[in-house]
This record gives C-alpha cells, structure tokens and sequence, in this order.
C-alpha cells in the first residue's frame, strides 16, 4: 500500500491551486479527463453552442484534418499565456489580441497574391509569345524558301538578327517591400487602417456585463455577447480583405511592369522579323542592273507581265499602271499543277504569274497575272483518288481595297493549282509578301526604350535606284 501511494503521489498532480510551470498545467488538466472524461454531443447536432470538438467521439475527423492549425493555435496562447477560452471572450482587435493581422498570416496571403500574380503573368505572356513565334515561323519558312533564289543568283542572304534576352530590356519596377519594409507601402496603410479599426471598436465596446447574483451571465447579457462576436467576426473579415486588396494591388503593379517588358520583347522581336523580311526582299530587288542573272530574269518577267497587261488594257493603261523591270525580280519560283495541265508559278516582291503549257513539246499555254496586293488565297483540301492522290492546293480569290472577296456573280470560277512545294507554306509566302507591300514605313520607329528604332533604313536603296534612274536617262 505504501508503494501504490507512492506511484500515485507521482502520476497524480497536486490540486493546490498554483502552477509553478506550464507543465504542471498540462499534467493536471491531462489527469483531470483521463479520470473525469465525458463525451459531449457532436458539433452537427449542437450547431451554435460553444461544443468543444475534442470531447465528442464523432468530431475526431475534424480535429485530425484541421490540427495542424489548431496546433498553431494552442502554440500561441501557450506562448502569451493565456486560456483556451479567450478564444471565445477576446475577439479579433481586442486585448489582449493582436490589434491588427499577424505577421504568419499576412506572409501567407503576400504568397498567395503573388502566386496568383504569377500564374496571370506566365498566361498572358504565353499569349504575346504567340505572336512573336508565329512571325518567327513566318520568316524561317521566308528564309528556307528563298535560300534558293540567293544561291541562283550569286547572292548574300542578309544575316539573321541577334536573339535579345528578357533581362537585357528595362524594368520600370520598385519592389514594394523594398521601398517600404516589410510588406510594401499599400499594405502597410491597409493594416494601419485596421488598427484603427480594432481600437475605435475597442473603445465603443467597452461596457461591461451584467451578470446575476450567481455569476452567470443574464439573457440580455448573453444576446449582447452574441452581437459583439458576430461583429468582430465581420470585422475580422473586412480587415483580412483590405490586406488582400492591398497585396494584390501591389500584384498588380509589378504584373503591369513585367507585362510592359515583355511587350516591349515581343515588339522588337517582331519589329526584327519584319525589317529582316523586308531586307531578304529588298537584296534581290537591288540586284538588278547589277546582277546578270536577275537581270535576265526581271527582264523576262516584265515583258510576259507586259505583254498580258497591254492585251487587257491596252499600251498606254498599260505604260502607266505598271511595275519597272527592278521591281519585278522573281523571288521565287515552283511547278504547278493548274487544270490538268503543268505549268510555273514566279512570284514577285508585287505580283504573280502563272504559265501553263497546254502541250508539253509544243511552246503553247495560258498565263494568269495577279496583283499580290489585290488576292488571297485559301488552302485548298487534297483531291485526286485513291490510287493518285494529289497534295493540298491553293485557290487565288480577289479582294477589294477593303480586303472583302470580289464576287463575280459567277461568272468566273476561282484560279486553283496545285504547287510543288506545300501549299501553307506557299501562302505563307505570299502574306509575308503582301505585309511588306502594305506596311506603314514608320512601323519600323519603335520604341526609346531599348526597343527597335530606324533597324532597317531603305535611304541607300533608294538613293542607288535614283542614282541608275539618273544615269539611265542621261545615256538616253
């Protein structure tokens, strides 16, 4: 018996009513529901009372799920001293709580902003990539395509331009947090206005409660109680939304930052694109008088041209709604295949022309003109049978000044072939043609801000093609 007291006197707190640590606390409310434990009924069916979780045998999954948070809880009023149940009695913004948000919690909502920031940014940028990889595509497939015109005619392709860095254009950006430690200067107004918030309400809330001669709180006590927490709840939330509001401006403004540089990347990209496009066309066009062979060949063009445009409108409509012999250097040219009979497609920096040989061994055929400006062509599904499918063709439909389809009334079908190289390869060809005809000449004036400025400068094109001009009428 001695000995079972002994063991007792050691398992058992003293009940003397002062704790000399934080563990002899512990110990005792440990030992006071092991040996006085009672379950209480679930949370579900008591909604509304003060019903502790932990006491009823059916809540055990809501505690396993949330306890991380409630560990943190229990850590904090351990720390600061104080009972499980001011949890209840001292509301957000109330002594002894923090006046305003914490500092865990406002660097979680800062990540939780700023992913989100993140995750906007990466989605638009994606979209302006898209642009710039489909000029890019525009002007290798430019590239690869006209590698053969250059190397027919003895010629230096320009070189390509120099890929340029996100990191190497400016960022008109401050980081918040350091301009204004440790949160940004938004946020920090924001949990200031909080803290005004929690002191006036403080100080308006301040009346005491009546309780009864046994200590208990009257139904008009109670029912004030009730209010007062489901202000403070509302005023907790109204304070964890102003600090969100806050951190994703802060978001915002660093995303609108981040977007511009990147707009700015994408521009120049295109901007490079579409001068390098512009030199690969203007290299061959310059060539002429100088270079034998485009010579030649401008010369052929312009008079097949000439000849088609003289029987349609006569000499003089035609002398003076016609290209000179230097703008009509073939670009390139490929086999076609256009109403069963074959034939050649030479395409210009301005027009198109389509020979075909009605008889292979016998010169005698057909010739189609088309203004690059004045067309579209569309891709055409594969057609022929099973045993001789034929690839997918093109179709050259004409547009007006405004870019709408010519209807004809249908008396006319549509110019269709066949060519030998891919057909969206071959149309996107021409569009790259027809934007460098159409283009503005200022397009190229980009931005002061690292971005492309006077890239391409065509003055010593033209002061060669006025030089010749010059030269050739005084021989005249």
């Amino acid at each position: 018996s001695k000995r079972a007291a002994s063991s007792a006197s050691h398992t058992t707190p003293k009940n003397s009513g002062v704790f000399p640590d934080p563990q002899s606390v512990s110990e005792a409310v440990s030992f006071h529901l092991q040996t006085h434990f009672c379950p209480t009924d679930s949370v579900e069916s008591r909604a509304g009372l003060n019903t502790i979780p932990s006491l009823s045998e059916d809540d055990w999954p809501y505690v396993r799920s949330a306890w991380r948070f409630l560990k943190e809880c229990l850590n904090e009023l351990d720390n600061r001293d104080l009972a499980y149940s001011t949890l209840s009695t001292c509301p957000f913004g109330s002594f002894p709580a923090l006046p305003t948000l914490d500092v865990h919690y406002c660097s979680q909502l800062r990540l939780l902003a700023r992913e989100n920031m993140i995750l906007s940014l990466l989605k638009s940028a994606a979209e302006l990539e898209q642009f710039a990889r489909e000029s890019e595509y525009q002007c290798a497939n430019l590239i690869q395509l006209m590698r053969p015109t250059f190397e027919l005619y003895s010629l230096v392709p320009p070189s390509l331009p120099t890929p340029v860095p996100l990191t190497a254009y400016p960022l008109d950006f401050q980081a918040p947090e350091a301009a204004c430690p440790p949160w940004g200067q938004k946020v920090m107004e924001a949990m200031n206005r909080v803290a005004a918030m929690s002191s006036v309400d403080s100080g308006g809330s301040s009346g005491g409660i009546h309780q009864d001669t046994e200590g208990s709180l009257t139904a008009e006590s109670s029912e004030t109680v009730l209010l007062r927490r489901l202000t403070k709840f509302a005023v907790a939330k109204d304070a964890v939304s102003l600090v969100v509001q806050a951190f994703q401006r802060q978001a915002d403004e660093e995303q609108s930052a981040r977007m511009g540089r990147k707009n700015i990347q994408v521009m120049d990209r295109l901007a490079k694109m579409q001068a390098h496009k512009r030199s690969s066309i203007i290299t061959v066009r310059d060539s002429y008088g100088s270079n034998p062979t485009v010579t030649s060949a401008a010369d052929n063009f312009h008079s097949q041209a000439k000849q088609l445009v003289s029987n349609a409108l006569g000499d003089e409509a035609a002398i003076q709604a016609f290209f000179t012999e230097a703008d009509q250097v073939p670009l390139l040219s490929c086999g076609i295949l256009a109403g069963g009979s074959t034939g050649t497609c030479y395409i210009t920096a301005h027009q198109i022309l389509f020979v075909t040989k009605v008889i292979p061994l016998v010169w005698s055929g057909r010739r189609w003109l088309f203004s690059i400006r004045d067309i579209e062509l569309e891709v055409a599904p594969p057609s022929g049978s099973v045993l001789n499918p034929l690839p997918a063709g093109l179709v050259v439909r004409e547009t007006n000044e405004e870019g709408d389809f010519v209807d004809n009334d249908g008396r006319l079908e549509p110019f269709s072939f066949v060519p030998s190289i891919a057909a969206h390869r071959l149309k996107s060809f021409v569009q790259v043609l027809k934007a460098v005809a159409t283009e503005n000449p200022d397009s190229l004036k980009f931005s002061q801000k690292g971005g492309l400025l006077y890239m391409f400068e065509e003055k010593e094109s033209i002061a060669r093609t006025a030089m010749m001009g010059s030269a050739a009428e005084t021989e005249t």
